[in-house]
């Protein structure tokens, strides 16, 4: 497995692994444990299933049937969520060794290229991912080109290490409606009255695998959307995206601690916050496009703002 990349300033320190892009530790440079949740040792990010800590895509969550059109052509992508597909099926972003450059002690910068049909999209196209530490904030700027029209979408995928003490707020009034099998029906349901009303700080429902819509279009720059609060820190999330999906985390495998960056890793352990455009997009007219033309430039830039 490829060597890990380790970024630090007077607050944080970051483990950045190439495979995946993987976010594979972040740390209070006062505290031994990680605020997400990994692996010890790199090897593990291979065999787990979990996407832990790493950049999926290039189309991020689901997409219905693991068909798209594209300018009147039907694609048919990796189907490996039944018949449909789950951030781009096993040989997306998350299981490619990306390459390494720009390497700082406080800032990384990984690239992946994809050729014409993989992942079963048209275009060669280039994704990178940019992570740089700010006092106590880690950004990730990513990037996404190709020389024919496409679909984009990548997301980031860690989980915060939670154990079941967090406290959640999203500013948002509306996440979307899905069916049994955890697509958009096409829906927006206001969140007034229930269990995923998060505007003010409540536990996390343990049924959550949503995406709360943010806005709806693309933002011009990075606002403050969601706070985690935890017993030994607070998360600010601050991004451009116009979606956020949550995760309660309740298919979690059991792991020994012993494999673990300092805290064990079972069902509802670690709770995903995954900046990205709405699922099963190009099915759905009215959701924002994730459609990336030729020579245009995709951009989407999350910043993770920590209090201790």
């Amino acid at each position: 497995m490829h060597n890990i990349i380790s970024l630090e300033n007077s607050d944080l320190k970051a483990h950045i692994l190439p495979y995946g892009a993987t976010l594979a530790g972040l740390w209070n440079v006062n505290d031994p444990r990680s605020l997400v949740l990994g692996f010890k040792e790199t090897e593990d990010y291979r065999q787990s299933n979990f996407y832990c800590g790493a950049i999926v895509g290039p189309i991020a969550n689901r997409i219905a049937n693991g068909r798209v059109v594209i300018d009147g052509q039907s694609h048919l992508l990796p189907q490996n969520e039944g018949r449909n597909t789950l951030h781009s099926g096993a040989e997306g972003l998350h299981q490619r060794v990306w390459d390494v450059s720009d390497v700082t002690p406080s800032s990384v910068a990984l690239t992946c290229a994809l050729g014409d049909g993989a992942c079963g999209l048209p275009g060669a196209r280039v994704i990178t991912a940019e992570y740089s530490l700010d006092g106590p904030m880690l950004q990730l700027r990513m990037t996404a080109t190709s020389d024919r029209m496409t679909l984009m979408n990548p997301a980031h995928h860690p989980y915060w290490a939670v154990n079941g003490h967090a406290r959640l707020r999203i500013n948002s009034s509306q996440v979307l409606d899905v069916d049994a099998s955890k697509l958009p029906t096409g829906k927006a349901d206001d969140v007034d009255g229930t269990d995923f009303d998060l505007n003010a700080f409540s536990p996390v429902p343990k049924t959550l695998d949503h995406c709360f819509v943010l806005n709806p279009h693309k933002r011009d720059a990075p606002e403050p959307v969601a706070e985690l609060k935890m017993p030994h820190y607070t998360l600010r999330i601050e991004t451009d995206a116009p979606g956020l999906q949550v995760y309660a985390g309740a298919a979690l495998p059991k792991l020994a601690d012993e494999k673990t960056q300092g805290w064990p890793i079972a069902p509802y352990s670690g709770l995903a916050l995954e900046p990205q455009f709405w699922p099963d997009a190009p099915n759905h007219d009215h959701f924002p496009s994730i459609l990336l033309p030729p020579q245009h430039q995709w951009t989407q830039i999350t910043r993770y703002v920590l209090e201790f």
